[in-house]
């Protein structure tokens, strides 16, 4: 083009990162049942990239998440001044995969206190279950996530999002 950038064929100017208002997010339909129909793709027998969660022990972790923001399961508070700034930052807001490895609290650990994992069609089940009410009962003047504290709507929304599709990734879904 005129200013020395190649052109674009959309006539749309180049970016240099994505924006968070283009993230995905539980809230949007569209991106609640495209992530959904990815995790609905775990196998008994799928093979974990990273970590020590098996198919089942996983869609246990997310649904006690899911459930303990809504505050069905009781869960330790962790938060901290950084965890309410800086992680929920990152973890919320940037547009940059979440890390491997991360621990997670004892009640959402399969193999601590979390919920004993059934089969992966029951614990699909779950999920959905746990999704939608997450989706429809969302009030973040009493949410609570035992990390970040309190996020707004769409924050809450793009984190949901953003752990279903870190663990589909878990799985190489």
């Amino acid at each position: 083009g005129e200013s020395g950038q190649p052109s674009r064929t959309d006539g749309s100017e180049p970016r240099a990162h994505s924006t968070t208002s283009e993230m995905k997010n539980l809230l949007k339909s569209s991106d609640r049942e495209a992530v959904m129909l990815r995790i609905s793709g775990i196998q008994a027998d799928s093979e974990r990239q990273w970590g020590r969660m098996s198919p089942a022990g996983m869609l246990c972790h997310l649904t006690d998440s899911f459930r303990g923001c809504l505050g069905d399961r009781p869960f330790s508070d962790q938060s901290s001044l950084a965890g309410r700034t800086v992680m929920r930052l990152v973890a919320a807001t940037v547009p940059y995969r979440w890390p491997r490895g991360i621990q997670t609290l004892p009640e959402m650990d399969q193999e601590r206190d979390g919920t004993t994992p059934g089969d992966v069609e029951a614990e699909l089940v779950r999920l959905r279950e746990a999704v939608d009410d997450f989706v429809g009962r969302m009030d973040p003047e009493t949410m609570r996530h035992p990390l970040f504290g309190p996020l707004t709507r769409a924050e809450w929304g793009r984190w949901g999002h953003r752990h279903i599709d870190h663990h589909a990734r878990q799985f190489g879904l």
